[in-house]
C-alpha cells in the first residue's frame, strides 16, 4: 500500500530550476542570529501628554522630556527610569509643535532643540507622528555647534516642516554631529529661499560646508517622501561635505529649484561630501536645474551605490536620474525610466546618467531613459538618453546599455558588456521598490559568482571593495545557489518554496 506524505522538501526558483536551498537558509539563519544584539541599558523619559509645553503642570512633554535630556535634569513632571544611553520614550500619538517661534535654539519654542546625545524613539510609523504645524523644522541638532553628539530618531513620522525663509533641512538639521534616522517617514518638509538666501535639504540637511561642519547621518529603513526645496538643493537630502549613508531606504517623490540651473538635484544632493547607497530606491523625484534624483556634485565628492533602484526621476538640465562631477562608483545598480531635458527648453543630456567625472560601473542595467530635445539648440541636437559621458567612465563589466550615442568606452561585448538588448524588466514592486526581471531577462546569472563583487571608492562602512555581494536589494540571495552567477542589476528573481510529494511504500 502506498502513503503520501507531503513535506517541505525543496526550494524552487522561479525561473524553473529546482534547487536544494539549505546551505543557503542556514546562512540566512546564521546571519539573522549575527545581527541580533544584545539587550542594551537605557535610561528611559517616558512622554506622557502630545502637548507642546514646557511648563510645570506635572506631566511630561515631548518638549520637556528632550529638555530633561538636554540638562540631564528633571523637568516638571518628567522623570529618569533605569540607567545608560538617553532615550525619550514617545508613545502612540499625534504631536503638533505650537509653543514660541521659529529660530530659537534652548529647545524653548519651535523646532526641537537637541543638545546632547539621546534617541527619540516612537511607537512606529503612523502611530507616533510629530507634525511642525507649518511652524518650524521638526528637529535641529546641537545648532549652537557647542559639542560632539550622536542623535537616534526612529519609529516615528515626521511632517509638514517649514523653516524661516533661508533655512536648511526642513525636517532636521544636522551640522557636525552623527544623525542616525531609522525606520521612520519624513514628508512634507517645505523649504523657501531667494537668489541670496538658498535653502537646502527639504528632508534632511546635514553638515555646514566641507572645510567646517562634517556631520554623519545614517538613513536606515526610512522613506523620505515629498519634500522640497525652492531654491536651494537636495529636496530630499542634501550632505554638505560630511558623510551619508543611506541603507534599505526610499527617497521618492521630492523636487527641488534653482533658476541659475546649478546643480539642485531632486532626491538626494551630495556636495563635497561622501555618499554611501545600498538597497535602497530612489525614485519620482524632480529638479529645475541638474540632476532628477541624485547629485554628486564637485570634484572630490564620493559617492558608492549598490543594489540599488534609480528611476521615474527628471531634470530639466542634464542627468535624470544620476549627474556626476566627483567619483561615482556603481554596483549592481538599475537606472531606468529617467529623464533628462523635462521641458525641452534649455537643454540637457543623459536621462539615466551625465557624467563630467570619474564613474566605475559594474553589473548595472542603464536602459529606457529619455532625453527630450530642445527645438533649436544646437548643443542638444543628439539624443543622449541612457548615458552621457565627457571625462572618464570605467567598464568594471558586466554591464547593460540601452543607447550609448553620448558614450565611446563603452562596446558591446568588451567587459562583458551588452548593448542595445532590452533587460526585459517587471512591472515596479517590493519595498524599497524594485523591477524585477523576467523569467527570460537576458541579464539573468550573467555575472560569475567569483566577479560578484562591490566595487568601492573613500569611506564605506555599508560594503567594502571586493568584498563578495551575498544578498541583492530584495534580501533574495545572491549569487543563484542553483547557477552560483550573480544577475546584472538590483535583484535576482525571488525564491519560492513549494510543497512536493514523497511516495513511500510499505
Amino acid at each position: 500500500m502506498n502513503s503520501i506524505d507531503w513535506s517541505l522538501s525543496v526550494g524552487k526558483l522561479l525561473r524553473g530550476t529546482a534547487v536544494f536551498l539549505l546551505p543557503a537558509l542556514l546562512f540566512l539563519l546564521l546571519f539573522h542570529q549575527l545581527k541580533a544584539a544584545p539587550t542594551a541599558v537605557h535610561t528611559i523619559i517616558a512622554v506622557n501628554t502630545t502637548a507642546d509645553e514646557l511648563n510645570s503642570d506635572g506631566d511630561c512633554s515631548l518638549r520637556e522630556a528632550i529638555q530633561s535630556a538636554n540638562t540631564n535634569d528633571k523637568i516638571d513632571g518628567c522623570t529618569f527610569s533605569g540607567s545608560g544611553a538617553l532615550v525619550v520614550s514617545v508613545p502612540a500619538g499625534s504631536y503638533f509643535i505650537t509653543l514660541g517661534s521659529a529660530g530659537e535654539d534652548a529647545n524653548a519654542g519651535g523646532d526641537f532643540d537637541l543638545l546632547a546625545s539621546m534617541t527619540i524613539q516612537g511607537a512606529g510609523v503612523g502611530s507616533t507622528v510629530l507634525d511642525a504645524n507649518l511652524f518650524d523644522r521638526l528637529f535641529d541638532i546641537d545648532p549652537a555647534h557647542s559639542t560632539s553628539i550622536s542623535v537616534t530618531i526612529a519609529g516615528m513620522t515626521l511632517q509638514n516642516g517649514r523653516p524661516p525663509l533661508g533655512s536648511n533641512g526642513g525636517g532636521i538639521r544636522n551640522f557636525d554631529d552623527t544623525l542616525t534616522v531609522q525606520e521612520s517617514f519624513i514628508s512634507d518638509g517645505r523649504l523657501t529661499g531667494n537668489s541670496t538666501l538658498l535653502a537646502h535639504g527639504g528632508g534632511i540637511f546635514s553638515g555646514g560646508g566641507f572645510s567646517a561642519g562634517l556631520g554623519v547621518v545614517h538613513i536606515i529603513s526610512t522613506t523620505i517622501e515629498d519634500n522640497s526645496s525652492t531654491f536651494g538643493s537636495g529636496g530630499g537630502i542634501y550632505n554638505d561635505g560630511g558623510l551619508l549613508n543611506v541603507s534599505g531606504s526610499t527617497i521618492i517623490g521630492n523636487s527641488a529649484q534653482i533658476i541659475s540651473g546649478t546643480a539642485s538635484a531632486g532626491g538626494i544632493a551630495n556636495t563635497g561630501g561622501t555618499t554611501n547607497i545600498l538597497n535602497s530606491a530612489i525614485l519620482d523625484n524632480e529638479s529645475d536645474g541638474q540632476a532628477g534624483g541624485i547629485s554628486n556634485f564637485f570634484s572630490f565628492a564620493v559617492m558608492n551605490i549598490a543594489n540599488s533602484t534609480i528611476s521615474g526621476n527628471r531634470t530639466d538640465g542634464s542627468g535624470g536620474g544620476i549627474r556626476n562631477s566627483g567619483t561615482l562608483y556603481l554596483t549592481n545598480v538599475t537606472i531606468t525610466n529617467n529623464t533628462a531635458d523635462f521641458d525641452a527648453q534649455f537643454g540637457g543630456s543623459g536621462g539615466g546618467i551625465r557624467n563630467q567625472g570619474i564613474l566605475h560601473l559594474k553589473g548595472s542595467i542603464i536602459f529606457g531613459n529619455t532625453d527630450n530635445l530642445t527645438v533649436g539648440d544646437a548643443n542638444d541636437a543628439v539624443q543622449r538618453p541612457d548615458i552621457y559621458d565627457t571625462t572618464t567612465l570605467v567598464s568594471e563589466g558586466y554591464n547593460m546599455l540601452g543607447v550609448i550615442t553620448g558614450t565611446t568606452t563603452i562596446t558591446n561585448g568588451v567587459n562583458e558588456d551588452i548593448v542595445g538588448i532590452d533587460p526585459q524588466l517587471g512591472s515596479r514592486t517590493g519595498s524599497p521598490p524594485y523591477f524585477p526581471l523576467s523569467l527570460v531577462s537576458p541579464a539573468l546569472n550573467r555575472i560569475p559568482a567569483l566577479h560578484c563583487t562591490f566595487v568601492v571608492t573613500g569611506t564605506n562602512p555599508l560594503f567594502s571593495h571586493g568584498q563578495a555581494i551575498l544578498f541583492d536589494q530584495a534580501g533574495q540571495v545572491r549569487p543563484d545557489v542553483s547557477m552560483q552567477r550573480c544577475d546584472v542589476g538590483a535583484v535576482e528573481p525571488p525564491y519560492a518554496f513549494v510543497l512536493i510529494p514523497f511516495v513511500a511504500t510499505d
